[in-house]
């Protein structure tokens, strides 16, 4: 089977979907498929994932043609035939994330040429993200995005929360899960021997500093723990959306002016992992997520973790790897008491059920096996 995996980039901005992407199509060529990727940007070749991808033997196409926004909605032939061209040959394409001219491009070749694709939105649908830019995703949705996602053999998801999402969205096309994987045993499990260098105990957050991860409540929440404080520090980790770090920065400064907050900005490679080891709990206080792979990454690392039910983690308490709060500060204030009230014992023990959960659910190798499946029996529905 020869397939086309579709995303506007690779590069460390372009958020999580950009790791998931090149791991998923290296499971998939390691399971015997032909696998590309098409991208707008060949300076991404240098990013790591992208390095990785084409050691394993992944193809990368590079389509910078397929940017031009006023070329879509305007007709074109030179710029169809260029999609099309991309798209020929392959038996089905898979595309990632929305509101970007290289998906439409892909998703109308694919449709001139009989090509049958899937769609993975990766949390585009979601109703926190669709707020952001409301008007001009509606008049985009109107005009271009619903065709394509209606004409879709299949939808992909990661969770049932955000397969329901589509139905809200008024999408009847069926929908495939599939969680996102993790290469777990890159992650070293926490210990006690990882302390943090001033001797505190770390109240982690590691992800992209936007207004959709709730970071409001959370600033809201840490001073209400000020009787902690002393013992436990509070870290924030992850690139900057629109100089929204700022703005965050002054809140936590204004509700906890007493240092125990730090902000280190976008870590990647080995600093993540040695920050991720400096941990003894990890916090998610987001309104609306389709996953998140960093709480399958803290649980990976044996760190107990507190998420919000904005986020599909409900696993945490069903495997007794952290706690699944309400979307509210009071939920979040006392989620993080539960986990920073533990002993040190109960804690490492929690977190080494979160790193169980995560190598019998999170393999690539077998979330390959079951994507393979999945085109399969698209094919077969198709022919």
């Amino acid at each position: 089977m020869k397939i086309l995996h579709v995303i506007s980039g690779l590069g460390k901005n372009a958020g999580g979907t950009s790791e998931v992407v090149p791991r998923l199509c290296r499971a998939l060529k390691d399971g015997g498929e032909t696998v590309d990727i098409l991208l707008a940007n060949k300076e991404e070749e240098q990013s790591d994932e992208a390095r990785l991808a084409k050691m394993s033997g992944v193809g990368l196409i590079y389509s910078r043609g397929l940017w031009d926004w006023k070329k879509y909605f305007l007709p074109n032939k030179q710029c169809a035939d260029y999609a099309a061209s991309l798209v020929s040959g392959y038996d089905i394409a898979h595309i990632h994330g929305l509101w970007q001219p290289p998906q439409w491009y892909v998703a109308r070749a694919c449709r001139r040429l009989g090509v049958p694709y899937v769609m993975m939105p990766h949390g585009f649908l979601e109703p926190e993200r669709l707020k952001i830019s409301k008007w001009k995703k509606i008049l985009v949705g109107t005009l271009v995005e619903r065709k394509n996602l209606n004409n879709a053999v299949a939808l992909v998801s990661t969770s049932e929360s955000e397969a329901a999402g589509f139905k809200a969205y008024g999408l009847e096309n069926s929908v495939h899960i599939m969680p996102i994987g993790l290469d777990w045993e890159k992650y070293v499990p926490k210990d006690e021997t990882s302390r943090s260098k001033n001797g505190k105990r770390r109240l982690l957050y590691f992800s992209r500093i936007t207004p959709v991860k709730g970071l409001d409540m959370l600033a809201e929440a840490w001073a209400k723990l000020s009787d902690f404080h002393g013992d436990w520090e509070l870290v924030l980790a992850g690139p900057d959306d629109r100089g929204y770090t700022e703005k965050i920065e002054a809140e936590f400064e204004r509700l906890s002016p007493d240092g125990s907050v730090k902000f280190l900005g976008p870590v990647y490679g080995e600093e993540k992992y040695k920050l991720l080891h400096s941990a003894d709990a990890f916090v998610l206080p987001t309104r609306s997520e389709n996953w998140s792979i960093a709480v399958a990454e803290a649980m990976a690392s044996c760190i107990p973790v507190v998420c919000t039910k904005g986020a599909p983690w409900q696993c945490l308490e069903e495997c007794d790897a952290g706690y699944w709060v309400d979307v509210s500060v009071e939920g979040i204030r006392k989620g993080l008491e539960k986990a920073m009230s533990l002993s040190d014992d109960e804690r490492i023990a929690m977190g080494v059920h979160g790193r169980d959960w995560v190598s019998k659910n999170l393999g690539w190798d077998g979330i390959a096996k079951k994507m393979i499946s999945f085109y399969e029996d698209v094919l077969r529905g198709v022919n």
